[in-house]
């Protein structure tokens, strides 16, 4: 099914599964309408700002370069300071290829940009509570084991 998705013969939408004769949503075949567009929006990573900077100074930087859909400046949850690093969405990615290429290294608010396309968060991760989600608990644990 994966290598028939990647190959385009078939695409997203809905299927019926002929073992469960239900509807599975997610896949139909290509040939069965007409292809939509896909979104052509470029998102790109932003680090290194300086806590001074605002959304509306990151968005004019990267206006110069195209058509800019959202700004989001990352802020920590608790305090609400920037936690220095934030995302930009472009319209297309020709437009955010050259805000990278333009952007990278270059200074804002006396600090270096870090800039370049963002990678998807990786599925099925979900940080539950401050150290991760992760840690099991218990009181420490290792040291010497006494033998009685």
């Amino acid at each position: 099914m994966q290598r028939l998705l990647q190959q385009g013969q078939i695409e997203q939408s809905a299927i019926i599964w002929p073992r469960l004769g239900k509807r599975r949503p997610g896949l139909i075949p290509a040939s069965a309408g007409p292809r939509r567009e896909r979104s052509i929006v470029m998102n790109i990573y932003v680090g290194n700002l300086s806590r001074d900077v605002i959304e509306e100074e990151l968005r004019q930087a990267f206006e110069a370069f195209g058509q800019v859909t959202s700004v989001n400046i990352i802020k920590d949850k608790y305090s609400g300071q920037p936690r220095g690093f934030g995302f930009v969405e472009m319209a297309t990615k020709a437009e955010g290829q050259a805000a990278i290429d333009g952007l990278k290294g270059k200074l804002l608010k006396e600090r270096t940009l870090d800039v370049s396309e963002a990678r998807p968060r990786p599925e099925g991760r979900r940080d539950s509570g401050p150290y991760g989600g992760r840690r099991t608990g218990g009181f420490g644990g290792g040291g010497r084991r006494r033998g009685y």
